[in-house]
């Protein structure tokens, strides 16, 4: 890559970047921009890069990473709107773009929405300056087509949505809360994971901007380890409140976000990571739990199995369901299923009632949804609808500790793994911990499997039970080959 003029000179000339951080409360932002291209700074850019990064020394050279975490109101999604104009439109990139491949930009967010933010002010600033206007070719609701060979696209926050393509950035807007409900077992590792490849043969960088959230996923991460003078010096993690990085920003805007919610306004314009909110359990030891490749086990007559539903009125909730019986210390899921909506509560009662019959079941435990027609519902095709004793944040911490030490065995799902890593456990006022998904995720299935290790741990079967069992197994062998023979 090839600058066709320095950030600094951009930002310094009205015709071309200087409009968009213009006056005096942009300068904290444009010392961090011209850092991250490598650009030598000025002694008072200097002090400012400092306070912002805890970094006495800029980078040599592009970053590789670029952390902003900021408040919000503090200007961020600008900043990266005009790094992004600048490194499509005012950079050269056809050293490292091969002949008829196009380089392309990508927006990426927890929302279409929210990823638009920054794209318009991209697509504004083509529009707005003279200079960079005759350089788009077309444009359409979520892409810049410029002449040069580069394109800005807004893209879902998928991790299969990036593969495949020749990056020359990347910006990943808002990343503490990716929250994803089917797109990924991990939402912000597995698609930082399939879009950095994207990124080798350019070697352009990529931006996370953010404000703060839960002490947990890959810009907490990346703030632990960069930010400071001990980070990796290609990884530039620049961090703040709010009023660090817009001055102009009143106060009382701050002020009456915390006296109307503490917690989140301390997070969101003082850049207080929150301690209330952690992950459940870890990626890793979910995935540890998985049996690859195994999607169902069939009945065995060796084994007690239980079952743990949990009904959906049909409308927006799942309704799933999920069996499973213990060997030794291990609780085993054999099988699952989840109905998403809209269905009819009625047929998926009887669809649930033939797979437990399966398994030989006649009962099902599940909370108290509904909890007059689901009993009811299920008594009609010969099955016992039994309340939980456990509330559902109680059913997590109980299945917790399997997971965490690798005692329970999943099947083979994406969208489970996904729910259980989506899981946050707050802690309140009183000491007490609650488990739930986050705001418009969902939980379902894994609700429905954690209910049922927490049962299985609970129920395994006696030694007569088992002996019992096995005579009846042999017994049946040996009725089989009777016949056989």
């Amino acid at each position: 890559m090839k600058p066709i003029v320095s950030i600094r000179e951009a930002l310094n000339d009205d015709r071309l970047l200087g409009t968009l951080l213009s006056g005096k409360s942009w300068d904290s932002w444009k010392a961090v921009l011209i850092a991250a291209m490598g650009e030598e700074l000025t002694d008072e850019e200097m002090a400012l890069y400092e306070a912002r990064t805890g970094r006495s020394e800029a980078p040599k050279e592009m970053v590789e990473e670029l952390d902003l975490i900021a408040g919000r109101r503090s200007g961020k999604t600008t900043a990266v709107g005009t790094l992004s104009v600048y490194l499509s439109a005012l950079c050269d990139w056809s050293d490292v773009l091969n002949r008829g491949d196009r380089g392309v930009l990508p927006f990426l967010a927890q929302s279409q929405r929210t990823a638009k933010i920054a794209f318009r002010h991209a697509n504004a600033a083509f529009s707005d300056i003279k200079a960079l206007k005759h350089m788009v070719g077309s444009t359409t609701a979520d892409t810049i087509i410029l002449n040069n060979g580069v394109d800005l696209e807004i893209r879902p926050a998928n991790f299969r949505s990036i593969r495949g393509i020749t990056a020359i950035a990347a910006v990943c807007d808002e990343i503490a809360y990716w929250h994803a409900e089917e797109t990924s077992s991990n939402p912000d590792r597995e698609i930082l994971a399939a879009l950095r490849p994207s990124l080798i043969t350019t070697r352009g960088p990529l931006i996370m901007c953010s404000s703060v959230y839960g002490k947990k996923g890959e810009l907490w991460e990346s703030y632990k380890r960069h930010y400071g003078p001990d980070g990796d010096p290609l990884t530039l993690v620049a961090f703040g409140s709010s009023k660090d990085f817009n001055e102009t920003l009143p106060q009382k805007v701050i002020d009456k976000a915390i006296e109307r919610d503490p917690d989140a306004a301390k997070s969101e314009y003082l850049s207080i990571w929150r301690d209330d909110i952690a992950s459940f359990v870890p990626y890793e030891r979910v995935k540890a739990c998985v049996e690859a490749g195994m999607v169902e086990r069939p009945f065995d007559y060796k084994h007690r199995y239980v079952a743990f539903a949990d009904p959906g009125g049909g409308v927006s909730d799942s309704y799933t369901v999920a069996i499973g019986h213990k060997e030794g210390h291990r609780a085993i899921i054999d099988a699952m299923r989840e109905f998403r909506a809209p269905f009819d509560p009625e047929d998926i009662t009887r669809a649930v009632s033939k797979l437990l019959a399966q398994y030989r079941l006649t009962s099902v435990f599940g909370d108290k949804y509904a909890a007059g027609f689901v009993t009811s519902a299920y008594s009609r095709h010969g099955v016992s609808y039994l309340h939980s004793e456990l509330n559902r944040s109680e059913i997590y911490l109980a299945a917790l500790p399997m997971l965490m030490a690798g005692e329970a065995v999943l099947l083979d799902s994406d969208r489970l793994v996904q729910q259980f890593t989506g899981l946050e456990r707050r802690t309140g006022s009183s000491g007490r911990d609650s488990v739930d998904h986050v705001r418009n995720g969902r939980d379902d299935l894994a609700n429905a499997v954690a209910g049922c290790l927490a049962l299985v741990d609970e129920a395994g079967p006696s030694r007569d039970e088992r002996e019992k069992l096995k005579f009846l197994a042999d017994e049946r062998q040996k009725l089989r080959s009777r016949s056989l023979v």
